[in-house]
């Protein structure tokens, strides 16, 4: 093991500020100092904390008894200055940093003890049981450092507590540990497989949070989701400017949470943790507050206008229509163009509800697939909803390889998917498509189209202007051909026209 070695800082008065560092030495700075009279020593251990940001590092006050006056007893009476103090000696009112990750500093103790389970063996914060190697700590079986637990006891207080001293009492070296508490957590649990789960989360510094005119006075409390523009906020502002994130789960959305088990003290709104601090023993109280909370299959919104559908594209989601939606001036997601659709939409009521002047606007190379939904795959449910006045721009697909499926509404539509009452109309536009030869291109969809009702759906070809009155295509416009089933064919080449477009149906 390394011995400690002590490196004077500085001297000024009374009171010596020393660094103690991994080395070796054949005698130290305190030695020295020793010989001079400085009989009185006070380390300051940081206890797995750095000060600093050094690990390996204490502090040392070294103090000469004939530099005070002792009183009608004979004893004199030193009173120190923590570490921190920005009056210290030598400080240049600059603090001295002590910090330790994840844990808030309570105080200096002058004695610590292990926190050991009923088999005699220390534990770690949680309570999980180590073993001592070589002055380290293992979780057993494991190379695996652990750290243990302390409690603390005869706290030191800097305004009332001094070191009185007799000439009688010799050397004297007193040392004083760093009580570090681990932050306050918040541990957010669900419901897998009928037991409790545990999937988040979030910790506070307790002690900042209760220190006086602290500007973090609210960071002890939880604050639940709630429904903005459409989508569930998980995120809460505190008053100092930091942020609150409610854990969440991929593909659920958040129903409600309660501080038991049996689910019958729900909170409303938000939940002040509950834990206390015991300071003279630098020993948290309920540390760990244990929230249990309901979710919601998929990732959920209530939309009621058009910008809150926009404004939250996912080919998982679950939407809820509220209202009929005009989408003039909007851009259709690629996120529903460009992917596997596997969510949900359908109405509040289950009274049917329109989606009117889409444009969507389809540019790919990569994909098998496209339409206003480049597939509905298994388990997507789609119900009471029309599609109206719709605008499906294939601008520019070149996708090359074989089984390609393209489609207005949809590439395609898996018949394990739901689709109820939906109608659809609008205009299908082909611009630069270039496709393998053993593709499906429908003027509605390829797949199941039960439970849609096609209306007037108008297929226009167009070509890239040249500027020269030339309009170049991709393939022969006059090629194209929709057979009764919907399907489109067209012999694929460049091919220049005058033509700036063709209206095909």
């Amino acid at each position: 093991m390394k011995k400690k070695t002590k490196i004077i800082l500085g001297l000024v008065g009374a009171c010596a500020l020393c660094l103690g560092l991994s080395a070796c030495r054949e005698e130290t700075e305190l030695d020295k100092y020793e010989k001079q009279g400085y009989t009185i020593s006070v380390t300051y251990d940081a206890n797995g904390g750095a000060f600093f940001d050094r690990e390996g590092v204490t502090l040392v006050d070294m103090f000469r008894p004939s530099d005070y006056e002792p009183d009608e007893d004979g004893k004199i009476h030193i009173k120190l200055l923590e570490p921190t103090d920005t009056s210290r000696p030598g400080s240049g009112g600059s603090s001295i940093s002590c910090t330790k990750t994840s844990h808030f500093f309570a105080g200096w103790y002058q004695e610590r003890e292990l926190v050991k389970n009923e088999n005699g063996n220390a534990v770690d914060k949680d309570g999980n049981e180590l073993e001592e190697r070589d002055g380290s700590y293992y979780y057993p079986n494991s190379e695996t450092k652990g750290e243990p637990a302390y409690t603390y006891s005869d706290y030191w207080d800097f305004e009332k507590d001094t070191i009185d001293y007799s000439e009688e009492d010799g050397e004297v070296d007193i040392t004083l540990y760093a009580g570090w508490v681990p932050y306050y957590e918040f541990n957010y649990y669900y419901q897998k497989d009928g037991e409790w789960t545990l999937y988040g989360t979030t910790s506070f510094d307790y002690k900042a949070v209760n220190a006086p005119d602290s500007k973090t006075s609210d960071e002890d409390t939880i604050w639940l989701p709630e429904w903005k523009d459409g989508a569930m906020s998980y995120t809460h502002s505190y008053s100092s400017g930091n942020n609150y994130s409610f854990p969440k789960m991929e593909d659920t959305t958040f129903n409600s949470a309660y501080i038991d088990e049996a689910c019958t003290q729900k909170i409303t709104e938000s939940f002040e943790h509950q834990g206390t601090l015991d300071i003279e023993h630098g020993v948290a109280e309920n540390r760990v507050q244990n929230i249990y909370v309901k979710l919601d299959e998929g990732e959920r919104y209530k939309i009621e206008k058009a910008e809150q559908l926009i404004n939250n594209p996912n080919f998982k989601g679950y939407y809820e229509i509220f209202n009929d939606l005009d989408f003039t001036g909007l851009k259709w997601p690629a996120a529903f163009t460009n992917n596997s659709f596997t969510g949900k939409i359908y109405t509040a009521d289950g009274k049917p509800y329109t989606f009117k002047n889409i444009t969507a606007t389809i540019n790919i190379s990569d994909k098998s697939f496209g339409g206003l939904f480049g597939e509905i795959a298994d388990g997507a449910e789609i119900k009471n909803v029309s599609f109206e006045n719709a605008i499906c721009d294939f601008s520019k697909v070149t996708f090359r390889r074989t089984g390609a499926t393209f489609g207005f509404f949809a590439g395609n539509i898996s018949e394990k998917a739901i689709v109820e009452n939906v109608y659809v109309s609008g205009t299908l536009k082909l611009g630069e498509v270039t496709l393998a030869n053993d593709f499906q291109f429908n003027i509605l969809a390829n797949g199941s189209r039960s439970g849609i009702v096609q209306g007037d759906i108008h297929l226009q070809l167009y070509g890239r202007d040249m500027y020269n009155e030339q309009y170049r295509y991709t393939f022969d416009p006059e090629s194209v051909h929709v057979d009764k089933d919907g399907n489109i064919s067209m012999t694929f080449g460049t091919i220049y026209k005058e033509i700036e477009s063709y209206d095909i149906q």
